[in-house]
Formats: structure tokens, sequence, C-alpha cells
């Protein structure tokens, strides 16, 4: 419609103008008594002309549009759908993941209980042995549980209630949490943290230290060293906690963020895999980074820097 609009308007320009030269030479031809009627032709054949040029580069013109805002239009549904696909792949490796998990500790329990009733005769002391196994396979379901519910809090409502917190209170509080796991394996708990205080959400941020411990406990050996510090430098927060663990390949750094990623599973086999998960939404809540720095047999160094809030 643009394009009829500019053809109409260019058409009675050229039109008007034609007619105006027109008019002149038949004026000049009247005065001085020669008239050619091939002017009045030439006339014409330059304002067919006139418009034939004017429809081919609007042609020309229109088409260049369309070409373009196709790609445009095309690279720019592609860029918006790139979350929404993202999101619903990782949706759905989630979900495989969940199932697959949640289905090996069912499976386990049920197989132990169905050789249980099929014997004849159960001694006292198979049948703790077998009450235990299934117990254990249900502290694994209830862990698991409860991780997918703070994963699915964290997707569904990720508002942060920020508030000027004392770290060395936060981090004494995580510290007597962790304690006894530390204890449990001989592994010696440092924390070095810097008397400030810093705006976060007081529950994410306590779990994330959590996180972060707990995963660096379960993954260093026996009489091994796991060190907390937290300090501000240059307007951020940094958190860093190192620990003399099993490490982690290069390859593995950023998979160890996905939901139910663990490494070194034949070594370790505890937990859901998704600590590190909730860990990295928490972080990125508070606009903030999570790095992994490590390496085999020596251990692993996570980073977390957030941003200092003013308000």
């Amino acid at each position: 419609m643009f394009s009829l609009i500019i053809y109409q308007g260019v058409d009675q320009a050229v039109q008007q103008n034609m007619n105006q030269l027109h008019r002149r030479m038949l004026v000049q031809n009247k005065d001085t008594g020669n008239f050619n009627p091939l002017t009045a032709k030439i006339l014409l054949e330059e304002l067919r002309e006139a418009r034939a040029r004017v429809i081919v580069i609007l042609l020309a013109t229109n088409g260049g549009i369309l070409v373009i805002t196709a790609f445009a239009g095309y690279f720019l549904a592609g860029k918006t759908l790139e979350p929404i696909e993202g999101a619903m792949h990782k949706q759905r490796r989630f979900i495989a993941a969940a199932s697959h998990e949640l289905r090996t500790p069912l499976t386990s329990m049920r197989t132990s209980l169905e050789v249980a009733l099929r014997a004849k005769k159960t001694k006292a002391k198979e049948a703790k042995q077998i009450l235990a196994e299934n117990l254990k396979s249900l502290t694994e379901l209830q862990e698991l549980t409860d991780r997918l519910l703070n994963q699915a809090r964290y997707y569904v409502n990720n508002k942060l209630n920020y508030q000027e917190l004392d770290l060395i209170k936060v981090v004494s509080k995580v510290e007597s949490k962790i304690l006894p796991l530390a204890k449990k394996k001989k592994i010696k708990l440092k924390t070095d943290v810097e008397a400030v205080l810093f705006r976060v959400d007081k529950d994410k941020f306590g779990e994330l230290l959590t996180i972060l411990l707990d995963n660096a406990i379960k993954y260093t050996q026996a009489k091994g060293n796991v060190t907390l510090s937290v300090a501000l430098a240059r307007k951020r927060l940094v958190i860093t906690v190192q620990d003399t663990g099993i490490g982690i390949k290069k390859e593995d750094y950023k998979r160890i963020f996905d939901p139910f990623y663990r490494v070194d599973t034949s070594r370790n086999k505890t937990g859901v895999g998704l600590g590190l998960s909730i860990a990295k939404e928490i972080v990125e809540a508070h606009s903030g980074r999570i790095t992994v720095n490590s390496e085999e047999k020596k251990g692993s160094t996570f980073v977390v820097e957030l941003p200092v809030r003013k308000d």
C-alpha cells in the first residue's frame, strides 16, 4: 500500500510536469507557426518509460525489503525461540534424569522385599539387613524429593528477599550444620570470613554455602581438608570453597552444574546430583557467577562472586 501511494504520487508529479512541458511547447509552436505532432508522441513515450522505471524501482525495493525482512524474521524468531527450546530441552532432560533416579531406589526396595517374601525362612539378622537397605533407599528418595521440590521452587519463584546480614553469623550457622558430616569423615573444616555486612537473601545464601560445603565434603577423602573463605574484593563478595578431594576433569566443568550429574560415580554413589544445579540457580538469581577450577586427585576450588547491592 505504501508503494502504491508512492507510485501514484510520482506518477501524478511526472504527469503534471509532462503536461506543463507540453503546453509550453504548444504555445511556442503556435507562436512560431511550427507544430510537430512527433513531440507529443515523444512526451507520451517518456511518460510511459518514467512510469515503467518507477514500477521497476518499487518492485526491486519491495523485493529487497521482503528478502531482508524474511531473513531478519527467521533470525530473530530463532533467537526468540532459543530460550524456549533450551528450557524445553532442560525440562525433558530433568524429567528423564528424575525418573531414572526415582526408579533406582524403588527397584532396589522392591527386589529386596520380593526376595525376602519368597524365602521360606528369614533369619532376624537377614530381616534387619533388608530393613537397613530399604531404609537407606527411603533416605535417598527423601533427599531426592527434597531436592526436586527446591529445584521446582527456584524455577517458579526466583524472587529474593534481600536483607543486610552479618556474614560471620551466617557462616557460623552453616558451619554448625555441616561440621558433623566433616567429623564423620575426619575432614578438617576451616572457615575464614571477613567481618562485613552484605545484602543477600538470607535463606538462599545459607543454602548456597551449605550446598558448596556439603559437595566439598562429599568428594573429599577421609582426613582431607575443606576451606571456606568469604571476603569483599572490588565491590564484589567473593566466596571460595576449596577441598583436597578427587577433583574434576576439565571436560566435566560445565556438566557439574547440570541436574543429577555427578563426577566419579564409580567412587562416590551418594547424593542425587542436584546440589550444584541449585547453587547455580541461587548465584544467578543474585546476578552473580560461579566458576570451578580443579585438578584430578588434588582437589577442586569453587568461586562465587556476588555484586554489592546498594538498595
